[in-house]
């Protein structure tokens, strides 16, 4: 199976930063959407957490 393209922010962001706990479910769904988030650097996969949340708010909040 191929990987899927990653073309936008993952919803699920808003979840990883709020629970710690679901920030190794994000780094997996974004890798098999493409991402390349290595498993042993936390400070990155924070990084794009927190990227993809301030994104997803962008987006949403005036909607």
């Amino acid at each position: 199976m191929a990987p899927s393209r990653r073309d936008g922010p993952l919803l699920s962001s808003v979840l990883a930063a709020g629970d710690p706990q679901l920030a190794e479910a994000y780094r997996l769904s974004a890798n098999l959407l493409g991402g390349h988030l290595p498993a042993d650097d936390r400070e990155l996969l924070r990084d794009v957490i927190d990227a993809d949340v301030r994104q997803t708010h962008a987006y949403w909040r005036p909607r």
